[in-house]
């Protein structure tokens, strides 16, 4: 598929900046900091760029990462500006994902490179090199970030019992529960006081507002 330069370029740029603007001191005056005030006191345990939720900016530096390594392999090699752009935005984006701490960004970043080694031909040379590049990606990670250390650590040694991932279960399954009883949504803001009725029996969350599912809460507040 034909690589869109024009596209691509700008997600590289959004991804960048999404990524540098913690570092420029304007991040508090964007609209979502001036709505949120309790976002700035986050931004010291884990940054959200220039989103509202660190899971989310790891997201979009996910996707930064996948425009990015798609445009370096289709790009000729005396093609200096956009390599360049794809040298910055990988490690922009690599930068984000490892800050935020978020774990099923690094499944995703996992679980794309699987794909990627499965579906494509390449040498066993590139996904040594590809493989190396992970680990070494998330050895980093766990030496220079304190965020990304505590959380992996969590998930290797409590697994399905952590607390985080337990919530985040019971948020999705008490908003499914509630769209089976209103399979045509409630309004998204009306989810916390649609779901309380169906949380019986849940040890974290009582009404949802949001359920760190997309899919999810889109069903519950939109409705099929």
């Amino acid at each position: 598929v034909p690589i869109n330069p024009l596209l691509t370029s700008s997600a590289l740029l959004s991804t960048s900046f999404n990524i540098a603007i913690q570092f420029t001191g304007y991040q508090d005056k964007l609209p979502l900091f001036t709505h949120f005030s309790d976002l700035s006191a986050g931004q010291i345990f884990r940054p959200t760029g220039a989103a509202s939720n660190p899971n989310d900016y790891a997201y979009i530096s996910i996707a930064g990462l996948a425009f990015a390594m798609a445009w370096w392999f289709s790009a000729k090699r005396s093609s200096t500006l956009p390599r360049l752009l794809c040298i910055t935005a990988i490690v922009a984006a690599l930068y984000g994902i490892i800050t935020s701490g978020s774990r099923s960004a690094v499944a995703g970043l996992l679980c794309g490179a699987i794909y990627y080694m499965m579906k494509r031909r390449i040498s066993i040379a590139t996904k040594v090199v590809l493989i190396g590049g992970l680990m070494a990606v998330i050895i980093a990670g766990w030496q220079l970030s304190e965020v990304f250390r505590e959380r992996m650590d969590a998930v290797i040694t409590q697994g399905s019992h952590e607390m985080n991932v337990i919530s985040r279960l019971e948020a999705q399954s008490i908003a499914l529960k509630t769209w089976i009883v209103w399979p045509l949504g409630v309004g998204f803001s009306n989810m916390p006081e649609a779901t309380t009725p169906y949380s019986g029996g849940a040890q974290w969350v009582t009404a949802v507002q949001g359920s760190d599912n997309i899919y999810v809460d889109v069903l519950l507040g939109s409705g099929i």
